[in-house]
């Protein structure tokens, strides 16, 4: 779960390059090069980074809350095939998955502490920022948190959340080093968000596989029946 959760954070980095690098270039204004500079945009990325270990406690106490430890196998499943669908319908049908309201308020938030920060290196609100950018809508995002969710617990919700977080943090913090040339470098290479793609699918056929009780070890691991836990236990 820890290397899947990073390798989704990184591989979905790509596609964060693409949707969200040059919002992240406009708002963190003017590249110079400080330990200042270096602190406040990372502040950035940590406020991010922190809301989805935040949406990670959510879901994970919800998790917790409900009865679905009996049938784990069954949520790992629907796991899988929503993290596709959540993932690849929009793909197909040229629209993104939106909640209007929430939008609405990070944006006009956003855009009002852009505005006291333009230019300027004030960690608190750097921070803020990103506070407020990690609640934009966003389809990879809602794939982390689906992932996230079949934890079934806080603890493991959470860190499945940070450690995505993590993982997305070294291109989304480089490319505000880069700055214009990054914007150049996304246009070139709009094909990495095949790579998304595909550990996106890798990662929702793994829930599938996991909850389907194939008798694959490690993989799709099959439980024992009844009758087989008496005659092993017998054994011993």
């Amino acid at each position: 779960m820890i290397l899947e959760a990073l390798i989704l954070g990184f591989a979905g980095s790509f596609h964060c390059l693409a949707m969200c690098g040059p919002l992240h270039i406009s708002l963190l204004g003017n590249r110079k090069y400080s330990a200042n500079f270096l602190v406040s945009k990372s502040a950035f990325n940590i406020g991010r980074i922190i809301t989805y270990a935040l949406l990670g406690i959510i879901l994970g106490f919800i998790g917790k809350s409900l009865p679905l430890y009996e049938i784990q196998k069954v949520v790992s499943v629907v796991t899988g095939v929503a993290i596709i669908l959540v993932y690849f319908i929009p793909k197909f049908t040229g629209k993104e998955i939106e909640i209007p309201f929430l939008n609405k308020f990070v944006v006009k938030n956003m855009g009002s502490l852009m505005q006291k920060t333009k230019d300027k290196s004030n960690i608190v609100k750097y921070f803020a920022m990103g506070v407020l950018n990690g609640l934009l809508p966003c389809g990879l995002v809602y794939v982390a948190l689906i992932a996230s969710f079949a934890q079934l617990n806080t603890t493991d919700s959470a860190l499945y959340m940070l450690l995505f977080g993590l993982g997305t943090f070294p291109a989304m913090f480089f490319v505000v080093l880069l700055g214009s040339w990054a914007k150049k470098m996304i246009s070139k290479f709009p094909k990495l968000n095949y790579l998304t793609a595909f550990f996106v699918l890798l990662i929702g056929v793994m829930f599938i596989l996991r909850g389907s009780n194939l008798g694959i070890k490690y993989l799709s691991p099959k439980d024992l029946d009844v009758n087989d836990k008496k005659s092993t236990h017998s054994c011993h």
